[in-house]
């Protein structure tokens, strides 16, 4: 976890971590996007730090034709 944290410091990079655990989640990372896993391509998105919801909504693709 720790040279995940540090690269992203280090580089400014984007990380995309996908996990199934909450508790995973390195520090560096501010947004969420939680898939609700109700049939329906549902999902939650909120601020990693404070569980907040986000305000405006993440742009996800729509995979469905």
């Amino acid at each position: 976890m720790k040279l995940v944290e540090d690269y992203s410091e280090q580089t400014g990079a984007t990380l995309i971590y996908i996990s199934h655990y909450a508790s995973e989640i390195p520090a560096v990372v501010t947004k969420v996007l939680e898939l609700t896993g109700d049939g329906r391509g549902g999902y939650l998105t909120y601020n990693a730090q404070n569980n907040e919801p986000l305000k405006k909504k993440l742009e996800v693709c729509n995979a469905s034709p």
